[in-house]
């Protein structure tokens, strides 16, 4: 019964259907893909990032906008600060409301900052996310090849499968915009992963013989 078995097996994972669901999940990776890569590739290199009101910014936006790190942020968030404080121990300045701080300096800059520095760190954490969750789709992917290579069973589908779910969700567009410095560099890093996944996923379907004309196998190689 155990080399019946295992011949069922191997019928069933390299059967015709499961050479035409191959070819199925390729193309959907392959279309997902190549439609990030356009849209990070437009976000990176030619996305308008210019205005004619540019001249008429305010100096703290332009602070913002210039800034090359989160600790230039912080030091221009310490100088507003300290603005707001010698503003309230004057007691000779109005009192003004809570609610009219963010149209009104000395408040309205140090929101603005404290906003910028909350936006940094937000990217800054998902550069993080991105990165790690992107290697354990590449480690998925390594137990799919393995398992292609010396086990011929569904787990090499399986794990191809989570795989490339995990690099194409996290190199993916990210659903905001901004134009400091980290949000470039995450445009940066998810542009990276989308060639490194669209490579990886053209590597794998020439291994698996997506591209034969006898379909993908599945049959160890020799």
């Amino acid at each position: 019964m155990g080399p019946q078995c295992s011949q069922l097996v191997r019928r069933a994972v390299g059967g015709p259907r499961v050479k035409i669901l191959h070819r199925v999940l390729f193309t959907i990776a392959f279309v997902f893909l190549s439609v990030h890569s356009v849209r990070l590739i437009y976000a990176k290199f030619f996305e308008p990032r210019s205005s004619v009101l540019d001249p008429y910014e305010e100096t703290v936006d332009v602070g913002i906008r210039e800034a090359k790190s989160l600790d230039e942020l912080v030091q221009q968030y310490d100088t507003a600060h300290r603005l707001v404080k010698d503003y309230e121990a004057d007691e000779s300045n109005p009192k003004i409301e809570y609610g009219e701080r963010a149209q009104t300096e000395p408040y309205k800059s140090e929101l603005r900052l404290r906003e910028a520095i909350i936006e940094w760190e937000t990217k800054s954490r998902i550069i993080s996310e991105t990165r790690l969750y992107w290697m354990f789709g590449l480690l998925f992917l390594a137990v799919g090849l393995a398992a292609y290579r010396w086990l011929n069973s569904l787990l090499t589908m399986s794990a191809l499968i989570v795989a490339f779910s995990e690099m194409i969700y996290w190199s993916s567009p990210s659903y905001f915009s901004g134009f400091s410095q980290e949000f470039d560099r995450l445009l940066t890093n998810k542009l990276i992963l989308a060639l490194s996944s669209f490579l990886l996923l053209l590597i794998v379907a020439y291994v698996t013989k997506t591209f034969d004309p006898g379909g993908p196998s599945t049959q160890r190689a020799s």
